[in-house]
């Protein structure tokens, strides 16, 4: 498969929009039947569309905030809490800020109480028409406003067969409401893909890494602006990302295992915390359900009066957060593999002071030695001796640790901590209804096939495809090259029913060695380059993706840039991109080869390269 072939792939979930939303709505049945085709379930009901009016602003905020199970006392909570724990800096206004996130998000909401979506047609999803984006979809057929439809009508369809859009129970652990918003959040964002899709006959579950394409496109999946997240600390940015990118993760991992009938079982049997989402395995394949920990009452060793204000089990997650937060780095999953549970445990003191008590379990003594390690080198590395006061023990497979902004942690604190009650979370396992495997071999191998064999016909000669003898033309995005020599022969390279290339030209001798073109309107200023924003979605896709040349030149007379880089996909490759800024369009012209026969055809991607003509308009 041709890089810029699998970059198109992974570029195929998102689409361009028209200029507004003010037309498509009546689309909404259409939408609708679709989805429950491709969900294999059925709405109980039919979802109303509306256009939401700017006195709905609030109330739909508030809709939506309810959905979440984020009432203004509990994010106060979170907010005193997690700056204590240096999770946000100080003077954070968590509140403010989910409000924020929250309208923005809630421009388009699917409302339960009143089985209706809102749209908004004064607002379209951020970054829409990126360049690359809109030239991508150029490929198929599907306006802004399917996309918005399809989005909150998937919400509609899972609520109306699982309420998975009723609140949380109250009591819900913070660990395990993450969990149910990944599963769901991924449910949907996975609906969309496959939506989006649909026609091209390729199935979402090729994408090596579902969750970076998520990741590099959050803002027009979850309708925030890029600088609006950008603007979050890092831990609340992870917080909102983490059900959509890390759910959808998890969703396709049990469909590969048990198709949609093993999803639902998620919806059904809820998984027990983030260690399931992390670790999508553990859900069904090889359950791990966490131990359930039960902290006793520490007022009477803290003293002073402190009462307990806010008890949770937090999660793997969670304290991945912490040890990144206070490491000031990147977070590790490695370190909490072994979480096998917790209860945290704040207490408030009459002068203000707070004292966090924090019981941890392991699968094993090397996890929890490994954690309580790193545990102790992050609290000494972010948390400043003379304002908190830390201390840690580790136990066997168990590790206790407190911090407090009193002077001095009581002495009897962490022995009474110690006293705390383990006892296992007993739940059924996850069984889907009946036997329904979706077993797919995921292999990037897969696709070199579709470069083995010589296209059995050629494309119809019309304004984007013109081949005379060595020649070939396109009128339509004024541009003409030559085949370097007779072991070359022109084609247009398609997966399924989604035609992926413009214009490619296939080895007949060197097995996936190939060049294209690909035509993109202009762009400059803020707009992000295509073949930048193409590297970095492929760098998360491939193994050892690295840059290894970066010039500068002219091809056809006009400005161009060329990038060369390795990876590893089944056999090791080389890919050089070429961006030719010219009048009308800007070209980038690719050459892909695996890399033991790269350098042996690069003479005739310089020839290539020297054959390309940009077609003056005037030319006939």
């Amino acid at each position: 498969m041709t890089v810029f072939a699998l970059a198109a792939l992974l570029l195929a979930l998102q689409r361009p929009a028209p200029a507004s939303l003010d037309s498509g709505v009546e689309s909404a049945p259409d939408v609708a039947n679709l989805l429950e085709l491709l969900r294999e379930i059925n709405y109980s009901s039919r979802v109303a569309v509306k256009t939401a009016a700017p006195a709905d602003a609030r109330r739909l905020v508030s809709e939506l905030e309810k959905t979440l199970g984020m009432p203004p006392d509990k994010i106060a909570l979170y907010e005193k809490t997690w700056r204590f724990l240096k999770l946000i800096p100080p003077g954070f206004d968590l509140s403010g800020t989910l409000r924020n996130v929250h309208s923005r998000q809630a421009m388009t909401l699917y409302v339960p109480s009143e089985n209706t979506v809102y749209t908004n047609p004064r607002r379209l999803p951020p970054e829409w028409n990126a360049p690359l984006l809109r030239r991508t979809f150029e490929q198929l057929d599907i306006g802004v406003i399917e996309f918005v439809l399809a989005r909150d009508l998937a919400y509609a369809l899972l609520h109306q067969n699982f309420g998975t859009s009723d609140p949380p129970h109250p009591g819900l652990p913070f660990d395990r409401a993450l969990a149910l918003r990944a599963s769901i959040d991924g449910g949907v964002t996975a609906m969309l893909m496959d939506y989006i899709v649909r026609e091209s006959g390729v199935s979402v579950l090729l994408l090596p890494n579902p969750e970076a394409v998520i990741s590099h496109y959050l803002p027009i999946v979850t309708h925030v602006e890029r600088a609006a997240l950008d603007a979050l600390p890092g831990f609340v940015r992870n917080w909102f990302a983490f059900p959509f990118e890390k759910g959808v993760t998890f969703v396709f991992h049990q469909r590969k295992t048990g198709g949609n009938l093993l999803v639902n079982s998620a919806y059904k049997n809820i998984p027990l915390g983030t260690e399931q989402i992390i670790h999508p395995e553990k859900f069904y394949e090889a359950p791990d359900n966490p131990a359930r920990i039960i902290v006793p009452d520490l007022s009477k060793e803290i003293g002073g009066g402190a009462r307990l204000i806010y008890e949770d089990t937090c999660g793997e997650w969670l304290l991945n957060q912490l040890l990144a937060e206070w490491l000031r780095r990147k977070a590790r999953d490695s370190v909490v593999a072994g979480w096998a549970g917790d209860t945290l445990a704040l207490y408030e003191s009459p002068g203000g002071a707070l004292t966090a008590a924090w019981y941890t379990t392991w699968d094993g003594a090397g996890f929890a030695s490994m954690f309580h390690d790193a545990l102790v080198s992050a609290a000494r590395h972010s948390l400043p001796p003379d304002e908190i006061r830390f201390h840690a023990e580790r136990i066997g497979r168990d590790v206790v640790f407190a911090l407090t902004s009193a002077p001095a942690i009581p002495p009897a604190l962490i022995p009474r901590l110690w006293q705390s009650v383990k006892s296992p979370v007993v739940v059924p396992p996850p069984v889907p209804e009946k036997p329904a495997p979706e077993y797919l071999e995921i292999s990037v191998s897969g696709f070199l096939s579709l470069l083995m064999e010589k296209a059995k016909h050629k494309p119809r000669q019309d304004d984007t495809w013109q081949e005379t003898g060595d020649t070939f033309r396109n009128p339509k995005y004024r541009y003409r090259v030559k085949r370097p020599g007779p072991d070359w022969y022109f084609h247009r390279v398609q997966v399924g029913n989604m035609l992926l290339s413009e214009f490619t030209a296939l080895n007949t001798r060197e097995l996936g060695a190939h060049f294209t073109v690909a035509s993109l309107a202009k762009y400059g200023g803020d707009v992000p380059n295509p073949v930048d924003e193409m590297a970095e979605i492929l760098s998360k896709q491939l193994i050892n993706f690295r840059k290894t040349d970066d010039r500068s030149h002219t091809v056809a007379g006009f400005p161009a840039r060329s990038l060369t880089y390795t990876a590893f996909a089944v056999v090791p490759l080389k890919v050089t991109y070429t961006e030719v800024i010219a009048d009308e369009f800007n070209y980038v012209l690719t050459f892909w080869a695996p890399k033991a026969t790269y350098e042996k055809l690069l003479p005739d991607y310089k020839s290539f390269l020297e054959s390309f003509e940009v077609i003056p308009r005037a030319s006939k």
